[in-house]
């Protein structure tokens, strides 16, 4: 069923729980249940339900950083709300190893293994809010919510039992397809309010990678789309059906990309309508921009397999910030140096690197590096010189 494109795992889900609902309610009715099927159903619920939280948990930890290390590093007066209705891990790893601090509500953990819920703070310039949980949110049994340090997959009634702690026993806490009715218990109602308030206060919204199929999204976004400026990005372009709208601008993108680099961008210009402009002339990259920049920061890759990866970001108008170019432009191999110079141009910190390569040239003894220099900036003089007067 996966293979189909009009099927994903969530509506894989869907359907068993329709299976095993069934099931129980003809049991209820003393109706015989022989069918194969509900008898295997909620086996294959529960092994649904293990291979969301094991493939959210897949992320590579490099992938996060390198991920959100651009558009975290360009934060700086914004308030920034993130709402999301993925259950991985990713903005968090991001923001830990980038040293930028987010707020998802709950305690530190300050040398624990659990930390409780403590709700959701308005005073903080970066929030987060997980509108469906996440992989290390945790119910206990006490009706709390927890968060733990080293999370580990739950599924049908499997739960972790901390003997001897003051814990209550806690089982996974994420509110999966047709589980809606979870969003009624905390923290959830108040994530809820808190995604509301806080796009009803904004100056900006942009929806990414988000299908719309969540009523509260859908609504919110309607509202925002109303009133500011508010920005879809998806691969596939605008959303059809019940979620097509008008006033929506269309980002057409795939995830990775706009949050690598098009959002740092979009930060560091500080104009809630520039995002339209800025978009308008990126190449579509036919590939995977993430396993480029994670290939142009691995020592372990040859100079050839980098030398790749940074002509595919040039081909693509990638943005790439200067933590990512200035090991490039040092780089021991001299043809990696030369191909660095052609990210110079779309460089998120083009002032910054291009006086380290212009550094680099002076002491390149082959003079390659200062001839590469010397084209691109002919070719930046020449766009950007203006037009002549007819």
């Amino acid at each position: 069923m996966l293979s189909d494109a009009d099927y994903d795992i969530e509506h894989l889900i869907e359907i068993i729980d329709g299976i095993v609902d069934g099931a129980k309610q003809r049991t209820k009715l003393q109706l015989s249940v022989e069918d194969e099927l509900d008898k295997v159903a909620p086996v294959m619920r529960q092994e649904a339900e293990w291979y969301v939280q094991h493939a959210c948990e897949r992320l590579r930890e490099v992938e996060a950083r390198v991920l959100w290390r651009a558009a975290l590093a360009r934060t700086g007066e914004h308030t920034i709300w993130f709402a999301t209705t993925n259950y991985d891990r990713s903005l968090e790893i991001g923001s830990r190893f980038n040293d930028i601090s987010i707020d998802d509500g709950f305690e530190q953990f300050n040398g624990r293994e659990v930390a409780p819920w403590r709700g959701v703070r308005h005073d903080r310039p970066l929030q987060l809010l997980k509108m469906h949980g996440s992989t290390d949110w945790y119910q206990g049994s006490d009706g709390r919510t927890f968060k733990l340090r080293h999370p580990m997959p739950l599924y049908g009634n499997l739960a972790v039992v901390d003997d001897g702690s003051e814990w209550p026993k806690m089982t996974s806490a994420l509110v999966l397809p047709t589980r809606e009715k979870r969003v009624t218990h905390p923290p959830y109602p108040e994530l809820v309010t808190s995604f509301r308030n806080a796009a009803a206060a904004a100056e900006c919204a942009i929806f990414v990678g988000t299908s719309l199929r969540d009523p509260d999204i859908l609504d919110v976004c309607t509202r925002c789309a109303s009133r500011i400026p508010t920005y879809f990005v998806s691969k596939d372009g605008a959303p059809t059906g019940s979620a097509a709208n008008p006033k929506l601008k269309v980002v057409v993108q795939k995830a990775a990309r706009f949050i690598a680099s098009t959002l740092p961008e979009f930060l560091a210009k500080s104009a809630s309508d520039s995002l339209g402009e800025m978009t308008a002339s990126a190449n579509v990259e036919d590939g995977s921009v993430l396993d480029w920049l994670v290939a142009i920061q691995d020592e372990t890759r040859t100079p050839k397999e980098i030398c790749s990866a940074i002509e595919r970001l040039s081909d693509s108008s990638v943005a790439v910030d200067a933590a990512a170019l200035r090991p490039l432009l040092e780089h021991e191999d001299h043809t990696v140096r030369r191909y660095a110079v052609a990210l110079v141009d779309k460089s998120l910190d083009r002032a910054e690197v291009m006086e380290l390569a212009e550094e680099r040239a002076r002491i390149e003894p082959e003079g390659l590096l200062a001839e590469e220099l010397t084209m691109l900036k002919t070719l930046i003089g020449d766009r950007e010189k203006p037009p002549r007067a007819t």
